[in-house]
Formats: C-alpha cells, structure tokens, sequence
C-alpha cells in the first residue's frame, strides 16, 4: 500500500491529514478493512506550506476495480468549495476506467506468468521463488517444513500408447487430484514434465508421510480419462 500525493496548490500538513481520514474512512466503508497504520506516503509536486489551506473545500473519490476487488482511490480535492465541474468529474472517471484495465491486464500477465499452462499449478520459476521463502521464514523462526518431490510411474508409456492429448489430460486430472489433498497453506506446483513439488509450510516428517499417504489413497481410487479410456 502506498498513498502518492500530487500537490499543485499551497496546502498545510493539516489538508493532507484531512484527505488521509477521508480515504481511510472511504476504504473502510468500500471493503470493510482498515488501511495498514504503516501506509507510506509519498509527495510529489509542491511541498506542504505551514501557511498554506488546512481545510478541504471539496473533494470526490473514485474506487479503482479490477476483477471485483478494489486495487486503489483515485482523489481530487482543492481548497475551494464546488471546485470541480461535471467534466473534471466525468474525465476522473474515464482514468479511472483506464486504471482498472490496466490492472485486470497486469494481473492476467502476473498469472500467466506464476503458473503452468497445462495443470494450473504454480510453475517452476515460482516454486522455486516459493521454496527460498519458507525456508527463510523456517530458518528465522524456528520451524519446521516439508518438501515432497513426485512423478507419475510410467507417463512415457502413456504417451506413447495413447498420444500426448491423453497424457496432458492425465496431468491436469492429477493435478486436480493434488489440490484435493493439499491444505490451503501448501504450495503445489509442476517442476517440469511429470514432476511435481509440495512444500508444506511449518511442516515435518509426520506431515509429508501424512500427504503422502492421502494422495496415494486418492490416486488408487480415482480413474483416470474416465469418458474416454477409462
């Protein structure tokens, strides 16, 4: 979370401190979660001015949303009452529009480039990115974790006797298989081929055996490409 200034008129510390309440206040009221206390606060343009305006005239605020969840608060606010026209508020509205497309689009690309295309599970890049933080918040406070590494026995075979469409639907069908089994703290991901990593955070020996045993139960009773070579 970052809140970025743009001052383009003479204003105290008090004025900034007036839009702060405002936005925390709106935020609430938008999401029903409060704004970190830590919020950074970033100024850009004029420096506050002990003389300058300590009173908000008039001010609007636009939510920024991108696939139903609120990303920011767009805000405009000056020294004089009834500042803002029809058209200042209608060109507001129209960047805030552009924000939200921007941010619907960098969160596609985030995705597409955290996961695997075939399984949906987190790729390599990122598991590994994954790995080196559990293991440093392990190290930092004392826990535990667990990491399994797996492949399917015999995929080759599968290819080879079926074709390649078969063996992509039985990875994205045990792919399925490990969300089911996981816990939401787990992190699942594809290594490559027809590996596949599970680290567990705060997680020992008795956890991995414990998955290990639950996805081995749920794989020997699951038939694989069921409407087609079942």
């Amino acid at each position: 979370y970052v809140s970025i200034f743009n001052i383009q008129d003479r204003i105290s510390e008090t004025f900034i401190d007036q839009i702060k309440m405002s936005m925390n206040d709106r935020y609430q009221a938008l999401t029903g979660q409060k704004l970190p206390e830590s919020l950074r606060v970033e100024i850009e343009g004029e420096s506050c001015k002990e003389d300058g305006a300590k009173e908000v005239g008039s001010s609007f605020f636009i939510p920024i949303i991108a696939a139903g969840e609120m990303k920011g608060l767009l805000i405009l606010a000056d020294v004089a009452k009834n500042a803002h026209t029809t058209a200042d508020i209608s060109f507001i509205y129209h960047i805030a529009n552009h924000f939200s497309t921007v941010f619907a689009a960098l969160d596609r690309m985030r995705d597409l480039a955290i996961h695997d295309p075939m399984t949906g599970l987190y790729n390599r890049l990122h598991l590994e990115e994954e790995y080196e933080n559990v293991w440093k918040r392990s190290v930092r406070y004392g826990y535990t974790m667990g990491v399994l590494i797996m492949d399917l026995d015999h995929f080759k075979l599968i290819n080879d006797t079926y074709g390649h469409v078969i063996g992509d639907r039985v990875l994205k069908e045990f792919a399925e298989l490990l969300k089911k089994t996981a816990r939401d703290s787990d992190i699942i991901g594809r290594y490559g081929g027809e590996e596949f990593v599970i680290i567990i955070p705060e997680g020992g020996r008795e956890e991995a055996a414990s998955f290990a045993e639950r996805l081995l139960t749920t794989v020997r009773t699951h038939v694989f490409c069921r409407d087609t070579h079942a």
